[in-house]
């Protein structure tokens, strides 16, 4: 008996350590024979090419890792198009392209190419100076027209700098200075931009009547003369966090003395001077700024108007703006995006030089032609669409630089559903009956979309009154958000 048991025991050690033997090799067996796709490798290194102006540090920046990272092989086709994205989202190049080189030991080496846009664009100005060209095309009045000339200055010094100046005559005189450095600090975070514009016009539209603006005017004065410095201060908290603190001085001489105190609350012979601070907080993770077809954008913000000299207390006023989009891709061609705006404000009656509403900025698809002026409004917009021509990239014959050949193209289809709504207890009288209601509209449209953050929509629109609208559009989506 006691025989058996120590043979009972030898043979289960024996079988104790070849099982464990067994366990080991098929341990170590699997690590070896392990998929490259769940190890990681290291960014070795990264160069440029392409950037004939921009400095390196400004490329550097915008990218979603560094140099000595470690990144996952499965995330890093997704690192590298997410960072492709972030510099084509700077508008300074037409294409962007990121390969890398594997080297030994798991280690890569990045390489960015960059085929850099023209920055400097002097041009002449010769525009409509309607709300948008849909109202311009409906009613045309070839006395509201701007021309004149200006200078954009792009990667000013190369460094993501704008430098800009403005000289317009005609409908709507302007002369602007603008400067933007979006990146100093020794992290590059911090921004700042100031300007300074004085706009003067022979017509206002000083009051709005049957949904419509009403205009007066003088041939042989400036009704109007706005002067407006302000200066803008930026922290960049992450790659797509942002925050801004801005300050906006407005002195407004306003010469019309029938309409002078409906206009600007003051007896006629008073300037209007008031300061707009503003603090906002902006997420912005699209994969476009000029054309989005997936990602998320948030933006809040807290506005304060604080009269300076007269009437103190009774046209200061805080408001509260909330903007936010979504874009999402449903299959290959098909996409899909909704956004919303709202505006909370205080229920006064307010001057007509400080209403605001749908129709100035922002407006509803379908209600072109119309304004409506309330202290609080949102507007969501809603569309389906769908990719008729992928993009294609093709050379210009005869154009030898390389900042305008090659050229990318690319067309999509779109069903839209917008809603709106404005409130004010004030202004829904002498036949504005657009306020305190809501407003909706449906429609079709085409988008053509190019390099250069060139976009042209063409809508035709049905809306809830039944009218029946065909617009052209050639500004970027949400660029009045």
């Amino acid at each position: 008996m006691y025989f058996s048991k120590r043979i009972i025991h030898t043979e289960l050690n024996r079988f104790s350590q070849v099982f464990f033997s067994v366990l080991f090799l098929l341990q170590a067996a699997s690590l070896f024979s392990m998929e490259p796709n769940d190890s990681l490798v290291i960014v070795s290194g990264v160069s440029i090419s392409g950037n004939k102006v921009s400095k390196e540090n400004i490329i550097l920046k915008e990218l979603s890792f560094s140099v000595g990272d470690s990144i996952s092989r499965e995330e890093l086709a997704t690192t590298l198009e997410r960072s492709r994205e972030n510099l084509l989202n700077t508008a300074l190049y037409n294409f962007v392209t990121i390969t890398y080189a594997a080297l030994e030991q798991l280690k890569i080496h990045v390489h960015i190419s960059v085929i850099e846009r023209w920055y400097i664009w002097p041009s002449p100005i010769f525009e409509h100076a309607e709300r948008n060209l849909g109202a311009f095309i409906h009613d045309p009045d070839w006395d509201r027209i701007n021309y004149g000339g200006q200078i954009n200055w792009s990667n000013f010094r190369g460094r993501n700098e704008l430098l800009k100046l403005k000289l317009r005559f005609g409908y709507k005189e302007l002369f602007e200075v603008f400067y933007d450095k979006p990146n100093f600090g020794r992290n590059q975070n911090h921004g700042i931009n100031l300007a300074v514009n004085q706009t003067r016009q022979h017509e206002v539209n000083a009051a709005t009547v049957n949904n419509k603006p009403v205009y007066v005017g003088n041939n042989n004065s400036y009704l109007s003369d706005f002067l407006n410095p302000y200066l803008s201060y930026t922290y960049r908290s992450s790659l797509y966090t942002r925050h801004f603190i801005t300050l906006l001085y407005y002195n407004l001489t306003y010469r019309d003395s029938l309409t002078h105190e409906f206009f600007t609350g003051l007896p006629y012979g008073k300037n209007t001077d008031f300061l707009l601070s503003e603090y906002s907080f902006e997420y912005d993770y699209r994969d476009s700024r000029s054309y989005p077809l997936t990602g998320n954008y948030f933006r809040v913000g807290l506005r304060r108007r604080e009269m300076l000299f007269q009437s103190k207390d009774i046209h200061s006023k805080t408001s509260l703006l909330f903007t936010a989009t979504h874009h999402r891709m449903l299959t290959k061609r098909l996409f899909y995006n909704d956004a919303l705006r709202m505006q909370l404000s205080k229920d006064i009656y307010e001057p007509k030089v400080y209403r605001t509403g749908l129709g100035y900025g922002p407006y509803l698809r379908g209600y072109e032609l119309y304004v409506v002026e309330g202290n609080s409004h949102a507007l969501m917009v809603n569309n389906l669409k769908y990719c008729i021509m992928q993009e294609k990239s093709f050379n210009l014959m005869y154009i030898p630089w390389s900042q305008f050949n090659p050229v990318h193209f690319s067309m999509y289809g779109n069903l839209f559903f917008d809603l709106a709504y404005v409130h004010s207890k004030n202004y829904g009288v002498q036949g504005n009956t657009f306020v305190n209601r809501a407003l909706y509209t449906a429609g079709l449209g085409l988008d053509l979309v190019s390099y250069y953050d060139q976009v042209v929509r063409l809508e035709l629109s049905l809306n809830r009154e039944g009218q029946v609208g065909f617009f052209i559009h050639t500004e970027l989506p949400f660029s009045r958000w």
